[in-house]
């Protein structure tokens, strides 16, 4: 699988952002506050829910949901787009 597109609509303090990685190794770097964690965790929860199978259901705090609800009061959003075997993918 390859990312070509990340998206981020609203997404903690991420808004309106566009990432296109590069073929090969790409390194996301930046100061403390610049939102290196936000985008892996937008990139996990778009692959794999807002939960873990570690992470209760039931325990709010550690719901990336809540977590990252966008500081701008909008509904979360975003999109990524990846190929697979040559075939396009695009969710969001």
């Amino acid at each position: 699988m390859i990312i070509k597109k990340i998206e981020v609509g609203d997404f903690g303090k991420l808004s309106n952002t566009i990432y296109l990685p590069q073929n090969g190794f790409n390194l996301v770097f930046g100061g403390n506050e610049q939102g290196k964690t936000t985008l892996m965790s937008f990139v996990k929860m778009m692959f794999y829910s807002s939960a873990s199978r570690s992470e209760k259901v039931s325990d709010l705090s550690k719901s990336l949901r809540k977590k990252y609800r966008p500081w701008n009061g909008s509904q979360m959003a975003g999109a990524i787009e990846f190929t697979k075997d040559g075939t396009r993918f695009r969710i969001q």
